[in-house]
């Protein structure tokens, strides 16, 4: 039965990820701006120059915080990770607001999460008793963020390569449950985390942009993502903005990463 009183939005948190282009955090509050829709509360960028990671987060609204070219020039690099909140776990305070942070020993990671954690609270004793991990927000997409950097150290690859960080990834399908999204950047590329369970579409493609006579032209390439463990077909993407406003997401990555599913 439709509620006349239930006047607002039903979508929860959206997520956005680009790899590889010099206006990597440009493209990522316009994408953003476009998912506005999905969160009201906060909004973050984080980016990566190739040496060092850079991060931007407020509360309120995507143009209230990115909106100025100051803003996006504290936000260098081909390769970024958006997020626009709207909490379902977690108050709406400035250390919840994402993309998440952490250094690693094999160099810094972020993480742009949408969905819930069904075991996060089951998660956060197992790692403080057997990871010896202490989780610092009420936050279940800092679960994730630890989970992974975990199953990535089990790994002891230092200079991790694609190879190391799927199987990390296919560790956090192993740990989490419930249904959830996200957008990841580590040193060597951005990538994507979907469970089996997610309900919100999430289009993953590549985009290669080639100069042509001083004209960009834009080589888009279709992919498969990793859902639950199982390779999926990616859908044929359409204009950056229909794509922003319809999905979850819209994130490229280097064709070569993908092949490491």
């Amino acid at each position: 039965v439709f509620e006349m009183t239930d006047d607002h939005f039903h979508d929860e948190c959206g997520v956005f990820g680009i790899y590889n282009h010099p206006e990597a955090a440009n493209l990522t509050y316009l994408g953003l701006y476009a998912l506005q829709h999905r969160g009201q509360e906060a909004c973050g960028i984080v980016s990566f120059d190739g040496k060092e990671f850079f991060a931007r987060r407020g509360l309120g609204h995507v143009a209230e915080n990115f909106s100025s070219g100051a803003a996006l020039a504290e936000l260098p690099g081909e390769m970024a990770a958006g997020h626009v909140r709207y909490s379902t776990a977690g108050g709406t305070i400035l250390r919840n607001v994402q993309p998440l942070f952490a250094e690693l020993d094999s160099g810094g990671f972020a993480v742009a999460h949408n969905g819930n954690l069904t075991n996060a609270e089951a998660l956060k004793q197992e790692m403080f008793r057997l990871d010896l991990r202490h989780i610092n927000t009420n936050s279940d997409s800092e679960v994730l963020l630890n989970v992974f950097a975990h199953e990535l150290q089990q790994l002891r690859a230092h200079e991790p390569e694609p190879e190391d960080i799927f199987a990390a990834v296919r560790g956090v399908h192993r740990r989490c449950r419930g249904a959830y999204a996200a957008v990841a950047m580590i040193m060597v590329l951005v990538f994507t985390i979907i469970s089996a369970l997610i309900v919100v579409p999430m289009l993953t493609y590549a985009m290669t942009v080639l100069r042509v006579n001083s004209v960009s032209v834009e080589k888009r390439e279709d992919l498969e993502a990793v859902r639950g463990g199982a390779r999926v077909a990616v859908s044929d993407p359409v204009a950056l903005f229909q794509t922003c406003t319809s999905q979850s997401s819209f994130a490229t990555l280097p064709t070569p990463a993908v092949d490491s599913f």
